[in-house]
């Protein structure tokens, strides 16, 4: 399959660049990207680990839903489940490598700002593929709740003081209940687009 192709190729790209970067430099060098995440705290960045493993998985349920459903399928769900299989994969990439942060830093703008901007891209894939009628209620809700989640985190971030009481554990637990939902949300989308189940009729326990 041409996925596991891309998929081969780009693990054996990443291995060769690092062997690479060790065989030109030293083990010193390269060590920084083969360390673990450790510090005095035992579960140091537990809370980033949690809500970047959460979107991960949320942009795998849905790249597999795409790759696997029925051909038969319409086009704009499989788009759908591409464009949203992207951005959940993005937003774990910036969760972990601090992406908005830095590009904010860069462009001289405060880092919420740059994930309006991230907003903005998903409301235009909403707006492009997303249909009531694909999705049953369960998967419906659960996106909607990531969603008002997410808007919840955004909103602490943005407009809260920063020494608040309790700013960020409010605003981290958001983001990570947001990625929560929208796992579950992945899980049964997945599960309906890959049984054929009719989306508006289906019952599902998680």
């Amino acid at each position: 399959m041409k996925i596991t192709a891309i998929a081969v190729a780009g693990l054996l790209g990443y291995s060769a660049l690092l062997i690479g970067y060790e065989a030109a430099t030293s083990q010193a060098d390269v060590r920084p990207y083969f360390s673990d995440i450790e510090d005095v705290a035992p579960l140091f960045g537990i809370n980033t680990t949690l809500s970047t493993f959460l979107l991960a998985g949320t942009a795998l349920l849905l790249l597999f839903a795409a790759l696997a459903g029925p051909a038969a399928a319409p086009l704009r769900r499989r788009n759908f489940l591409f464009s949203q299989a992207g951005i959940f994969g993005f937003l774990a990439a910036d969760d972990r490598f601090q992406i908005h942060e830095r590009l904010g830093w860069h462009l001289g703008i405060a880092d919420h700002f740059v994930m309006l901007g991230w907003a903005m891209a998903e409301l235009a894939f909403i707006a492009a593929f997303w249909r009531p009628r694909d999705h049953c209620r369960r998967a419906t809700g659960l996106f909607v709740a990531g969603g008002c989640l997410f808007a919840v985190m955004f909103t602490i971030d943005a407009f809260a003081p920063s020494g608040a009481f309790l700013r960020l554990s409010l605003e981290d637990l958001a983001k990570s209940w947001a990625a929560a939902m929208f796992l579950g949300f992945g899980w049964v989308a997945a599960r309906d687009y890959v049984q054929g189940v009719p989306q508006r009729t289906a019952r599902h326990s998680l």
